[in-house]
């Protein structure tokens, strides 16, 4: 059986979204996938103490530590 998640990213790969993120709210990460072919493949993962960088929204940087300072 496929999961939500997985048919989120298919869902969103036949439509061409160009990057994907995950966020963890519990273990206060972030993955970030992009498209690839027809595809998303992992391309990086952040702790909360990273500064998050979008490898398609140029300029894009994201102090984690800001985002799970709860």
């Amino acid at each position: 059986m496929i999961t939500p998640v997985e048919k989120k990213k298919k869902l969103y790969a036949k439509f061409g979204v160009g990057e994907y993120w995950i966020v963890d709210p519990w273990e206060k990460g972030v993955e970030i996938f992009s498209l690839t072919g027809k595809e998303f493949k992992l391309s990086r993962s952040y702790t909360r103490n990273d500064n998050l960088e979008s490898p398609l929204l140029e300029g894009l940087k994201i102090e984690l530590s800001s985002v799970f300072s709860y």
